[in-house]
C-alpha cells in the first residue's frame, strides 16, 4: 500500500495541482509562537549568524512554508523551531521554500489529514524536489548529532 505521501503525490498529479517551490526570502512577522523555546543549539547558530551579518546559519536546514494568496495565509510545514530562533535573535526575513498553500489545503482534506501534519506534505514535495530532498537530509542528519 503506498504511504501518505505517494498517495498525495499521485492525487496532487492526477488533478495537476501546484507542485513547484521556490526558494526566496520571506518576512518572519507573520508567525507568531507561544511557549516556544528552541533548543540552545539553534539559538546560538543564529546569534552567531546575527552577529556575522548572514541571511541564515550556515548549514542549516531552511524552513519549508506554503504561502496562499487569496487568503494571505502562511503555514510552516518545516521549521517552526528555527523560524522562531530567527525571530527571537532579530532577524526580519529569513530564507524559506514556499510551496502552494491552496495545493496544500486540497491535498489535506483529500488525503494528508491521514497523516502528521507538515511532514507527510514535505514528504511529497521531496519526491518530486531534489532540493526540498537534500533540505530534508540536512535537517534529518542535524537532529540525529543532536544539535
Amino acid at each position: 500500500m503506498p504511504s501518505i505521501p505517494e498517495r498525495a503525490l499521485r492525487y496532487a498529479q492526477d488533478r495537476h495541482l501546484d507542485l513547484s517551490i521556490h526558494h526566496t526570502t520571506i518576512p518572519t512577522a507573520p508567525f507568531v509562537f507561544k511557549c516556544l523555546t528552541p533548543r540552545k543549539g539553534i539559538l546560538d547558530a543564529f546569534i552567531r549568524a546575527k552577529r556575522l551579518g548572514e541571511l541564515w546559519p550556515n548549514g542549516m536546514p531552511i524552513p519549508v512554508v506554503t504561502y496562499s494568496p487569496g487568503r494571505h495565509e502562511w503555514q510552516i510545514m518545516d521549521g517552526m523551531n528555527r523560524i522562531c530562533a530567527a525571530q527571537m535573535e532579530g532577524f526580519e526575513e529569513i530564507p524559506a521554500f514556499v510551496a502552494s498553500g491552496d495545493t496544500h489545503n486540497e491535498l489535506y482534506r483529500a488525503v494528508l489529514k491521514d497523516g502528521y501534519f507538515g511532514e507527510d506534505f514535505i514528504e511529497m514535495l521531496a519526491l518530486v524536489s531534489p532540493e526540498i530532498r537534500e533540505n530534508l537530509q540536512r535537517r534529518d542528519d542535524l537532529r540525529l548529532s543532536g544539535k
